[in-house]
């Protein structure tokens, strides 16, 4: 399993009928190296890093999490 960097806190809204927080986390995941030798070692010497996002929605009355789901960037 790859490890996550740079995990930030990107957002916090409320839903438009108020019942719901909308909670954006993002972190960095390095990119799988391509397949053949030279790049291997281009990645390994220099990682290659995608920015990924995931949204929390949380129950604004009771602070529980009621979903997640990920954010096309």
């Amino acid at each position: 399993m790859a490890e996550i960097q740079d995990v930030l806190l990107e957002e916090v809204r409320r839903s438009e009928d108020e019942r719901y927080w909308l909670v954006t986390m993002g972190f960095s995941r390095p990119v799988s190296p391509a397949r053949n030798t030279l790049n291997l070692f281009e990645n390994v010497l220099n990682p290659q890093m995608k920015r990924e996002y995931k949204i929390f929605e949380i129950d604004s009355t009771n602070g529980d999490v009621r979903a997640m789901r990920i954010r096309e960037a």
